[in-house]
C-alpha cells in the first residue's frame, strides 16, 4: 500500500470501508474470535479487503455487519442462520429505502430500476417483479393436480397415526 497525502489519509478515517481494521484488532474490537471472522466470511456475510501480503483487512461496515451477527450466534443462533438473516434484514432495509424514495418523488413501481416492464397492469402494488398473479389454489389443483403442492417427503414423517393418541378404554 502506497502511502497517500495528508488530505488523502485525512479522507480513510472517515470512510466507513476503509478497510482498515487488522483480522485480530477487529476480532478484539467485536468481541469475537479470528475464527468467527473467518466464519461468517466464508458464508459471504463479508468480504474483507486483502493486503499486498494476502492478510484479512476489514472495515467499520464490516465490523458493524460481524457484530449483529456475533450478538446473534451469542443468542444461539446458528452462524450460517444469522448470516442468512442479516442478508435478508439489509435486502429489506434497502427495498423499504427504494419504497420511501419513490413515494417521496411522486414515482411508481413501474419506474423503479430493474422492474421488469412485463408485470400485468393487474399486479397489486407492492408485489415482488416475477410474482404470478393470484390464481385460487382449487383452480390450480383442479386444472393440474400435479401442481398441487405437497409436503416434502421429510415432513411427512413427522406426523404420528391418529389411532396412536387416541384414549384407551379403562
Amino acid at each position: 500500500m502506497v502511502p497517500d497525502s495528508g488530505a488523502g489519509q485525512a479522507d480513510r478515517l472517515d470512510d466507513h470501508d476503509y478497510p482498515a481494521y487488522t483480522m485480530g484488532r477487529a476480532a478484539e474490537l467485536i468481541g469475537a474470535t479470528p475464527a468467527f471472522l473467518r466464519a461468517i466470511g466464508d458464508a459471504g456475510l463479508i468480504t474483507p479487503e486483502r493486503s499486498e501480503g494476502g492478510h484479512r483487512r476489514y472495515s467499520r461496515a464490516h465490523l458493524r455487519v460481524a457484530l449483529r451477527a456475533r450478538e446473534l450466534v451469542d443468542q444461539g443462533t446458528a452462524i450460517d442462520t444469522a448470516c442468512r438473516i442479516i442478508s435478508l434484514e439489509d435486502r429489506l432495509a434497502g427495498a423499504l429505502r427504494i419504497n420511501e424514495e419513490l413515494r417521496r418523488s411522486g414515482g411508481t413501481a413501474d419506474t423503479a430500476p430493474g422492474t421488469p416492464s412485463d408485470t400485468p397492469p393487474d399486479t397489486p402494488p407492492g408485489t415482488p417483479p416475477g410474482t404470478p398473479p393470484d390464481v385460487p389454489l382449487d383452480a390450480v389443483s383442479d386444472a393440474a393436480p400435479e401442481m398441487a403442492w405437497h409436503a416434502p417427503a421429510e415432513t411427512k414423517n413427522l406426523q404420528r397415526p391418529r389411532e396412536k393418541f387416541a384414549r384407551r378404554p379403562r
